[in-house]
């Protein structure tokens, strides 16, 4: 559980832009007199029809135009414009993107870039073991003192499978196409590695 609120508001006009320390296409983020914030944009030379201000007291206000009310029925849009990566940061989580299932009560994580094969990693193992979905596109990973546990998000996909389940992870694998089919350890020298390149994150 992390306790954040989520304050979206409606206005004909946005907070003044503040100090620029990162830019990643449409999304600019800035220190303004609030704290930091990310201004969203349709590209990188159009005006901002977004931001989120993030404040030192776990409330986040979302400030939109008109024009982007739209995109606010979008769940996964959503999450990505309240910076809901770092939120899961300042509570000592990770968002990994991945493929999530969960198979004989262990949680498997396959993860991979966009279009390398998660999903249908995902799909073969509850088609021919049974496994269950939680998520296809990405889990929530937290660690404790004695243990580390994978848990389900509120958004996913394509395929909109995201179900609320927390388990301890049985493996981490990183997905690789290639001509034929094998499976080694590769986390024993350098983990860090693998495991970065899935870790989404923004910029604050």
């Amino acid at each position: 559980n992390i306790g954040y609120e989520i304050i979206l508001k409606k206005t004909e006009k946005l907070p003044d832009a503040g100090i620029p320390y990162y830019t990643n296409g449409a999304s600019h983020y800035e220190m303004t007199a609030s704290g930091k914030s990310i201004f969203f944009s349709h590209n990188p030379r159009s005006a901002p029809y977004a931001v989120a201000e993030f404040y030192s007291n776990n409330r986040v206000i979302l400030s939109y135009l008109k024009e982007a009310e739209g995109m606010l029925d979008n769940t996964t849009a959503l999450f990505h414009m309240i910076g809901f990566e770092n939120l899961l940061l300042d509570c000592n989580r990770l968002l990994l993107h991945c493929s999530y299932i969960l198979y004989k009560e262990k949680a498997i994580l396959f993860s991979a870039p966009s279009e390398t094969g998660k999903s249908t990693q995902a799909r073969l193992w509850r088609d021919f073991y049974g496994a269950e979905i939680i998520n296809d596109d990405r889990a929530a990973i937290s660690v404790t003192d004695t243990a580390c546990f994978s848990h389900g998000v509120p958004f996913s996909g394509t395929s909109d499978i995201c179900n609320n389940r927390s388990s301890s992870p049985g493996a981490i694998v990183v997905l690789e196409q290639g001509k034929y089919n094998k499976i080694c350890k590769s986390f024993k020298k350098y983990p860090s590695i693998y495991l970065k390149r899935g870790i989404l994150r923004n910029y604050l």
